[in-house]
C-alpha cells in the first residue's frame, strides 16, 4: 500500500500534541564528517531534525533523504543499503545527550536493525533559539558485533523555520480561491484567517487555544505540498471536489479536497494526499 496522509484540518485535529514533522532546512545548515565501519568510510553530508518542546532529534546521513522518510524510513533505506545514518536527541536546556544512557542510534547496513551504541562525546558551540553548532564523535575506535566503528561529524543547523513558497497551477475558479487563501493562511500562521475557510461544523472540534492551534498549523506547514495543480473541479449544488497532483521538493503527491459552500464562501471539509 503506498502511503498516505490527511491533509490540513484534520492533521490539526489528529497531531496537534505529537511530534511536529522534519523541519524545512535553510541553505546555511551543513553536516561535515566521516562514519567509518569496517575500514569503509562515508561521508556525512546531510542533516534533518525533529523536534518536542526543547528536545531535538538529529539525523545526519551520507545521502539526501525524502522527507517522507525522516525519521521512520530511515531503517528501511539502511537495510537496502541506501543510507549510512547517525541519529541522536539532544536538550536544549542541558546541552546534553538524551535517550538510551546518552548513546546514538547507528543505521548501517552491515547491522540487521538500528542499534544504540558508541559513547559519543557531544560538544555543543550553540544552541539558542536560531540555531544548533556543534559536533559529535566517538573518542575512540569501537566495535559491536564484530563490526569496528568511529564517527566525527560536525554540524551546523538553523532553527529558523523557512516557509516554501506556494504555487498554484491548473484550473481556476472561486472554489481554487478560497483553496489558496485557505493555505496562505496556514503558510502565515494566520488563525482568523483559518478559521473563514474552515466550515462551521469543523471548527467545533478545533483547540480552543490559539496556541495549539498554531502549533498545528505549523505541522501542517511543514509537509504540505508547495506546487500545486488542480487537475479537476466537480460542483454539485453546495459542494466541490478538487482533484490535485502536488510536489514537494523530491516528493509528489495525488490529492483531493473536499469543500463546501457556506455563507457564500467555499470551505475546506477534508483533504487527503497520497505520497507516490
Amino acid at each position: 500500500m503506498k502511503p498516505s496522509y490527511i491533509g490540513p484540518f484534520l492533521q490539526i485535529l489528529v497531531l496537534i500534541l505529537v511530534f511536529s514533522a522534519p523541519t524545512v532546512l535553510n541553505a546555511q545548515d551543513s553536516a561535515r564528517g566521516n562514519l567509518t565501519v569496517d575500514g569503509t568510510t562515508a561521508s556525512i553530508s546531510n542533516i534533518y531534525f525533529d523536534q518536542y518542546k526543547d528536545e531535538f532529534t538529529i539525523i545526519l546521513t551520507d545521502s539526501p533523504v525524502a522527507p517522507k522518510n525522516i525519521p521512520f524510513g530511515i531503517t528501511e533505506l539502511s537495510e537496502q543499503g541506501k543510507v549510512r545514518a547517525l541519529k541522536f536527541t539532544v536538550s536544549r536546556e542541558t546541552k546534553e545527550l538524551m535517550g538510551n544512557r546518552g548513546k546514538a542510534i547507528f543505521f548501517h547496513p552491515v547491522w540487521d536493525r538500528n542499534i544504540y551504541i558508541g559513547k559519543p562525546e557531544i560538544k555543543i558551540i550553540r544552541f539558542d533559539e536560531n540555531s544548533l553548532v556543534g559536533s559529535i564523535k566517538t573518542t575512540s575506535a569501537e566495535e559491536s558485533e564484530g563490526h569496528k566503528f568511529s564517527y566525527d561529524i560536525s554540524f551546523n543547523l538553523s532553527l529558523k523555520k523557512e516557509a516554501p513558497k506556494l504555487t498554484f497551477k491548473g484550473k481556476s475558479g472561486p472554489q481554487v480561491d478560497s483553496y489558496k487563501a485557505y493555505c496562505q493562511s496556514i503558510q502565515d500562521e494566520n488563525v482568523d484567517e483559518f478559521k473563514k475557510y474552515v466550515p462551521t461544523e469543523n471548527l467545533q472540534y478545533m483547540p480552543k487555544n490559539n496556541e495549539d492551534i498554531i502549533l498545528g498549523l505549523e505541522f501542517v506547514r511543514d509537509t504540505m505540498m508547495t506546487v500545486i495543480e488542480v487537475v479537476d473541479i466537480q460542483t454539485n449544488s453546495n459542494s466541490s471536489v478538487l482533484t490535485m497532483k502536488g510536489s514537494r521538493g523530491i516528493d509528489s503527491a495525488d490529492g483531493t479536497v473536499n469543500m463546501v459552500l457556506e455563507d457564500e464562501t467555499w470551505k475546506v471539509s477534508e483533504e487527503s494526499w497520497e505520497v507516490k
